[in-house]
């Protein structure tokens, strides 16, 4: 996945905390490393944040990637 599909799958959801700047960084981080098959090494709470969000904008096959990873 390169820099534009990225920007793509960060849709604008109109909830505070998923469009904030900080949460937007994590998950590009996420996608980053997802993108390039390396280790996730992030947080639980920051996984469900992620499985959160891309339930929210209807990507529930990634929601349920990252929920996988985060167990």
């Amino acid at each position: 996945m390169g820099k534009d599909e990225q920007v793509i799958s960060m849709k604008h959801t109109g909830d505070s905390y998923f469009d904030d700047p900080s949460f937007r960084r994590m998950l590009e981080n996420y996608e980053d490393e997802m993108a390039q098959n390396r280790p996730i090494f992030m947080d639980i709470d920051e996984l469900a944040d992620i499985a959160d969000y891309y339930n929210l904008i209807g990507e529930y096959e990634k929601a349920m990637q990252a929920t996988e990873i985060s167990i």
